[in-house]
């Protein structure tokens, strides 16, 4: 019997706020590294994926098997998200999207779980499809392996005790 899971946040949002508003009482950084997990993180997916992120993700997040953070937040640009310099190209050879902070204040800051022990991060980023601008979107990107080891091409830093 889990406390709450994840898709409460759709299933059952008052339920979910409610288990995670008592966290708070117990130990308040709990209560926010939870929050930055379930609902920042694992929310993000809840509402913006679709059945294939949700399959592959939640059950996981439930278990804390992988652990969620949120990239929103930039150092030049605090959290206005169309001002973000984070950009997302398109590379249809490898049908993937490449990710890329292209200077030091487009790096992501602030928000809990990333430098610590964050394995897959909701990262806000600028869509380029085709040499065509899209907007910000969100991608979720494999920040560590299951081993907690940084995943290629990723850079981690703390900025704080």
């Amino acid at each position: 019997q889990r406390f709450f899971s994840v898709k409460d946040y759709m299933r059952e949002p008052r339920k979910f706020m409610a288990s995670l508003e008592s966290l708070f009482y117990a130990d308040y950084s709990l209560a926010i590294k939870a929050g930055v997990h379930f609902t920042l993180c694992g929310g993000t997916i809840c509402k913006l994926g679709t059945k294939k992120h949700h399959d592959a993700y939640l059950d996981r997040m439930d278990t804390l098997d992988l652990t969620g953070s949120f990239g929103m937040t930039e150092l030049g640009h605090g959290s206005n998200v169309m001002g973000i310099e984070t950009t997302a190209t398109y590379d249809p050879v490898h049908k993937e999207f490449v990710i890329h902070s292209p200077v030091h204040e487009a790096g992501k800051a602030w928000i809990g779980g990333t430098a610590q022990h964050g394995k897959l991060c909701a990262v806000f980023a600028q869509l380029t499809v085709n040499g065509k601008w899209e907007g910000p979107h969100v991608f979720m990107v494999r920040i560590r392996d299951d081993n907690l080891q940084v995943c290629p091409g990723v850079r981690i830093v703390d900025h704080g005790p």
